[in-house]
């Protein structure tokens, strides 16, 4: 249900979907660029090849890190609309 909630969060806002456009074209360029080093022998074979496994990771984990903070709002949220039922009860 959260999963739902948080995906329904973040497409609604408006530069979510650019900035995954955005990521999807640097991970799609840094693979071509591995791809070019690696077949020429240049010295920089190893950096695109580093940055091409780190890029992904780190957009996982920015991803995992914003869902970690939206379920501890959402948590906090449900709590305290916990709290005012009780009050009216």
């Amino acid at each position: 249900m959260r999963d739902a909630e948080f995906n329904k969060r973040i497409s609604s806002m408006k530069f979510a979907r650019p900035l995954a456009l955005i990521g999807v074209i640097l991970i799609i360029c840094l693979l071509i660029a591995t791809f070019i080093t690696g077949i020429t022998g240049s010295k920089y074979f190893y950096p695109c090849l580093f940055l091409s496994m780190i890029v992904p990771f780190l957009m996982y984990v920015m991803l995992w890190i914003a869902k970690l903070l939206f379920d501890s709002s959402m948590d906090r949220q449900l709590r305290e609309s916990e709290a005012s039922d009780e009050e009216k009860d």
